[in-house]
């Protein structure tokens, strides 16, 4: 149950963000977004790989 209770959070924070960008003057942000969200998907794949977690770290 915490883990669906941090999921909504984080899909709520996000719903939020893309609806400051869409109403508000921050076109700026669209391809900051564009680029962060792919990369954030693509490690959290890496690190829920045991054997490629350990090499995500140290990029960081």
């Amino acid at each position: 149950m915490a883990l669906f209770g941090r999921v909504t959070t984080g899909t709520k924070t996000f719903i939020e963000l893309l609806r400051s960008v869409w109403r508000g003057p921050f076109w700026w942000a669209v391809p900051l977004i564009v680029l962060l969200l792919p990369l954030t998907i693509v490690f959290v794949i890496l690190h829920a790989i045991p054997l490629v977690s350990p090499f995500v770290y140290t990029v960081f």
